[in-house]
């Protein structure tokens, strides 16, 4: 019994440290309980390393996000402007916050609304 529970947890040990590509290294756990750790240090090591991944990620996607989103409105008013005359009055406003938006600095469209001339 001991010697296949022995094996069971040297195999755990090999797939979680391949599959987590820690490697073996120098100093290797020696007894089942020093395998049963290393697996649980690994495991946990792998998954907080996908969450910062993935909040990083996450974080770059939303930022491209409101850009576009930012950059739609923007088009959206410069069409509307355009259909109803009123471009040549606003074009300097207009290229203002497409200046913001060019350096990353977004304001919201009712922001931009509120300084177009009425």
């Amino acid at each position: 019994v001991d010697s296949k529970f022995s094996r069971l947890s040297e195999s755990v040990y090999w797939i979680v440290a391949t599959f987590t590509t820690t490697g073996y290294g120098d100093l290797y756990p020696v007894s089942s309980l020093e395998k049963g750790l290393a697996v649980l240090f690994m495991l946990v090591g792998r998954v907080l390393f996908a969450f910062i991944l993935g909040n990083i990620a996450s974080t770059l996607a939303n930022a491209d996000f409101e850009k576009m989103q930012f950059h739609e409105e923007l088009v959206a008013a410069t069409e509307t402007l355009e259909e109803r005359g009123v471009l040549g009055h606003c074009r300097n406003v207009i290229r203002y916050y497409e200046a913001l938006w060019q350096t990353g600095r977004l304001v919201q469209a009712q922001e931009m609304m509120q300084d177009l001339p009425s």
